[in-house]
């Protein structure tokens, strides 16, 4: 646990910029990081602050965060300090090339009348598009396609679409990745972190796992006619905006229990 300075107010004018360097204290129950003048009854000096604007005195405890699977444990902790440091510099790409969805959304570009930097103005709601499970002929496949077609060459897949969002070759180009692309201009995939992951989505990720079932299907069977739905509750937490935990979404390859297509 780290030792909790005090710090005392500083002389000088209101213009003089006031350093407090980084959080020191920590609350005694939940260890979450504070400044010393975050604590309790601020008019008291002590070596011991107490804080509540984290888990009110020890009133609320969450349960840690289960630990992510391996590979991603081992690059997230450095484990391999080469192999971290690429995975974090480019790891909007790396999650860029394992995207399931695009984004839907109409965007405003009237603003941007070349006057000064670029501003991403969306109008109205923004959604997942899934779009087709097999590309348009001539096409390469993207987002949910790389899980589905062509999978003995799906490394090489994955990165030729973080080559072409890097060098903005394709029209088709969501915004994120023009705006990943603008952060990183030299990306060299490491086939082996691609690999990986692939192996890691596989045995954890319960979509993933579906896009594989409709990925055995579709193979070799050109004659038959499937379809992805995924289905969640929007308003199972009372918000929208709430992230639907597992047991709320539910994916469907439809055709595969019968001739209709009604979920």
């Amino acid at each position: 646990m780290p030792t909790c300075l005090m710090f005392t107010a500083p002389t000088g004018t209101i213009f003089e910029p006031l350093t407090l360097g980084g959080p020191q204290c920590s609350c005694q129950h939940c260890g979450a990081l504070f400044w010393y003048d975050e604590r309790v009854r601020r008019e008291r000096h002590t070596q011991n602050p107490t804080y509540n604007l984290c888990c009110k005195g020890g009133k609320v405890s969450l349960q840690p965060y289960d630990p992510p699977p391996q590979p991603l444990l081992d690059l997230l902790t450095s484990q391999n300090s080469s192999l971290s440091s690429h995975f974090f510099h480019h790891i909007r790409q790396y999650n860029t090339m394992f995207a399931m969805t695009s984004m839907g959304a109409k965007i405003d570009e009237s603003i941007n009348d070349g006057r000064g930097p670029y501003i991403f103005k969306i109008s109205g709601q923004v959604c997942h598009r899934v779009g087709s499970m097999r590309p348009s002929r001539g096409q390469r496949p993207e987002y949910a396609q790389l899980y589905i077609f062509d999978t003995e060459c799906e490394v090489s897949n994955r990165i030729n679409v973080a080559s072409s969002s890097r060098t903005g070759s394709s029209s088709r180009t969501t915004s994120s990745s023009r705006i990943a692309s603008s952060t990183h201009t030299l990306f060299q995939a490491n086939e082996g972190i691609v690999q990986s992951l692939i192996t890691m989505l596989n045995t954890h990720n319960p979509i993933v796992k579906l896009f594989r079932t409709a990925s055995q299907r579709l193979h070799g069977n050109d004659s038959d006619h499937l379809y992805i739905r995924i289905y969640g509750k929007p308003d199972a937490h009372g918000d929208i905006y709430s992230a639907p935990v597992a047991s709320e979404v539910v994916g469907l390859v439809v055709g595969d229990l019968g001739s209709s297509n009604v979920g």
